[in-house]
């Protein structure tokens, strides 16, 4: 139900692109993708995640951002192998107010995503191989600048992480849930028209990062 509830969204996104004035039309956005990140400890081992993929969406400046990503996972933990795993994910931002700070414009808004996968992995030891389940909330206020082809921004919220399998031995542990502050900044750069890199460092249970390259018609 989730799921569909997502795909309505994105749905409803899009149709109102495809209604909009050509001189209104939000730009669709395509390009790879890729983040590393931290969100969990487990007997003192940390729970590393690392995606690379490609995302789809729509930008419309000083409105809204939404994004859908496919990609590969791979999961990193002293006690087991794993292998790269199919992911998915949406994120988006609603901004909500344009704001002048020492005469610099900044859009001020909200940043949500929602990221999941299905992990295949076994024991360094040995044993059966099992699967475990990967969900990755976020909620976050925002904050970019509104001018120039150098955006920086800057996100501060609340990441709920959740590791499950149900054969109950997912790294130790039949479930293992966390709930962490999650601080993010960095900037876009408009480097040619149409043409965006985003560079981004993130802290929740410790550091990781993300680089995107896009192009946006």
């Amino acid at each position: 139900m989730k799921n569909a509830w997502l795909a309505v969204v994105l749905l409803g996104y899009w149709a109102s692109a495809l209604s909009a004035p050509a001189a209104g039309r939000p730009l669709i956005s395509f390009g790879p993708s890729w983040e590393s990140s931290t969100e969990n400890k487990i007997d003192q081992h940390a729970v590393r995640f690392a995606n690379y993929g490609a995302r789809l969406g729509l930008v419309s400046n000083g409105c809204f951002e939404v994004f859908a990503g496919l990609g590969l996972e791979q999961l990193s933990f002293p006690t087991v192998t794993a292998d790269a795993a199919f992911s998915y994910g949406v994120a988006g931002t609603l901004w909500l107010k344009k704001i002048e700070y020492y005469s610099v414009p900044d859009y001020f808004g909200l940043y949500g995503s929602y990221h999941a996968s299905s992990v295949d992995a076994q024991y360094k030891g040995g044993g059966d191989r099992f699967s475990i389940q990967h969900r990755r909330y976020v909620g976050q206020v925002a904050l970019k600048s509104a001018s120039g082809p150098l955006r920086p921004f800057v996100r501060a919220g609340v990441m709920g992480s959740e590791l499950e399998t149900g054969e109950g031995h997912a790294l130790g542990l039949s479930k293992s849930n966390a709930t962490r502050a999650a601080f993010n900044g960095g900037a876009e750069w408009e480097w040619w028209p149409g043409w965006v890199v985003t560079l981004e460092l993130g802290y929740a249970e410790a550091l990781g990062g993300a680089a995107r390259l896009e192009y946006r018609f």
